[in-house]
């Protein structure tokens, strides 16, 4: 007798967790893969969708669209405004996904030199 899932099935959180481990891995190799200066930049253009949306694009050099460098803060990671703030920015000021991710990394969580990060109770009472 085969088991039937019941509507109320969800994935574990584990399950989630790989499956968004094993989409960010591959994001960066795309990534690595398709570098900015491979692109072609037509800033009279609109911006191409994929790009924006990940970061990489199948057409390369024959794509018609804009592919802007994208806006990053004093570290290096990208500035999104509008968007809610990435949680590990907030909480350790690095962020793994780079440029790929999706979420806002304010100039203003950036740490200056010499400054420990936030304790983590104080970037709990942020939140």
């Amino acid at each position: 007798a085969r088991m039937e899932k019941s509507k109320d099935w969800e994935p574990s959180p584990t399950a989630l967790a790989d499956g968004a481990y094993k989409e960010a891995t591959q994001r960066l190799q795309d990534e690595a893969r398709s570098t900015l200066k491979d692109l072609p930049s037509w800033p009279q253009r609109t911006p191409c969708g994929r790009f924006m949306r990940t970061g990489q694009c199948k057409r390369e050099n024959n794509c018609l669209w804009d592919h802007p460098k994208p806006v990053t803060n004093s570290k290096g990671y990208v500035l999104r405004t509008g968007r809610p703030t990435c949680a590990t920015f907030s909480r350790t000021r690095t962020c793994r996904f780079g440029t790929l991710c999706s979420y806002d990394h304010p100039e203003s969580l950036c740490v200056q030199a010499g400054e420990e990060p936030l304790p983590v109770d104080e970037v709990a009472a942020r939140q």
